[in-house]
């Protein structure tokens, strides 16, 4: 429908739910690249799938009870799914210049994964106080994890986090992270140095993956987290083996 703009909503007060559609649980929109107005008030939706409307991309409903929503189209994609109570997850590969404006979003993700966004230099944790997981995979404009690296950057309940052929990624924030668990960075070219004092930084740490990060040499100074079980060290060939401790 390429010339559909708007979404009128349909209310009628003496209709139960005040809506055309009170009971719709599941709504795809594709190829409808004019639409640009938010989406109505669909209270019983739970699964909802945009294509090719790239106008759309950020109008999107605010319903408590989404289960699954899947945006795709013009290089944007986002993926987000409530697994569980309390567990919602985002997958994309634009995030997020506009995430203030996605419906209060991003103040209950617990997951995020990005994939190709070039636009994305940095993230701003204030934006994700609940993030558990975060992975970014071939962003190849990612700088940090923050916007300004001079200040300590506090995600306090971030558990694992994974970064994947991010060339830009040159050093590692100071990141303060208590609960982290997991810490993968893989085949990021560029990256010379792990953050300092990792052992206060991330005292939770059990679990390091480091992989084709061929231009990493330096060890965190202090050493790594006394109570890491797991350290993989493949294809770092400049790591020097004796500075571990």
């Amino acid at each position: 429908m390429p010339r559909w703009r708007e979404w009128i909503p349909y209310t009628d007060s003496d209709e139960e739910g005040g809506g055309a559609f009170p009971l719709l649980k599941e709504l795809w929109i594709q190829d409808c690249p004019n639409l640009t107005n938010a989406l109505p008030i669909l209270p019983s939706l739970s699964t909802l799938g945009i294509e090719n409307c790239p106008l759309l991309v950020v109008s999107i409903p605010r319903n408590p009870i989404f289960t699954t929503m899947k945006l795709n189209g013009n290089s944007r994609y986002m993926f987000i799914k409530k697994s569980s109570p309390g567990l919602v997850s985002l997958k994309g590969d634009f995030l997020l210049k506009g995430m203030e404006q996605i419906g209060g979003i991003s103040t209950f993700l617990q997951a995020i994964e990005v994939e190709k966004c070039d636009s994305l230099k940095c993230l701003n944790p204030e934006l994700f106080p609940n993030l558990r997981s975060l992975e970014i995979k071939r962003c190849a404009n990612l700088e940090s994890l923050c916007a300004d690296e001079e200040c300590l950057v506090d995600f306090t309940s971030l558990a694992s986090l994974k970064i994947i052929q991010c060339p830009n990624l040159v050093y590692f924030p100071e990141l303060r992270a208590p609960e982290l668990r997991k810490l993968q960075l893989l085949e990021c070219i560029n990256l010379e140095s792990l953050p300092k004092h990792m052992h206060f930084l991330f005292p939770s740490l059990v679990d390091l993956c480091l992989y084709a990060c061929s231009k990493l040499e330096l060890f965190p100074d202090g050493g790594f987290p006394s109570i890491l079980e797991s350290l993989e060290i493949i294809e770092c060939h400049k790591l020097i083996p004796h500075r571990m401790q």
